[in-house]
């Protein structure tokens, strides 16, 4: 399901970073975010061969080449480039429904909410 994809990633939380590493080895990956004052970070997702884009326009880079949108938690729903994958017909995920459809099929899943 996630293989040979070009997956553009919007938010470099946690989430975004540990998804982009998780994605990388198998698809084209480019994370974006505002800003990110921890080099060392970037030159360590950069050395993986992530592509990390720090822009005020993030909306500029999607275009209708990349296959999935991965959306950081913390991103609205009314980002201008949510609107625009989903304008671009460019599915919309987060990290954990990456997760679970990496995991294996005969696994029980419990889920606890507040």
């Amino acid at each position: 399901m996630y293989k040979d994809k070009k997956i553009f990633v919007l938010g470099m939380g946690r989430s975004g970073v540990a998804v982009s590493k998780l994605l990388c080895k198998d698809n084209h990956v480019l994370l974006t975010d505002i800003k990110c004052d921890d080099t060392e970070l970037i030159e360590e997702l950069e050395n993986l061969g992530i592509n990390v884009v720090l822009t005020d326009n993030q909306a500029e880079l999607l275009t209708d080449k990349f296959d999935i949108l991965v959306k950081n938690p913390g991103v609205k729903a009314d980002n201008d480039v949510v609107v625009k994958a989903k304008g671009l017909k460019i599915p919309v995920v987060n990290e954990v429904e990456i997760a679970y459809n990496l995991m294996p099929k005969d696994i029980k899943i419990v889920g606890i909410t507040g």
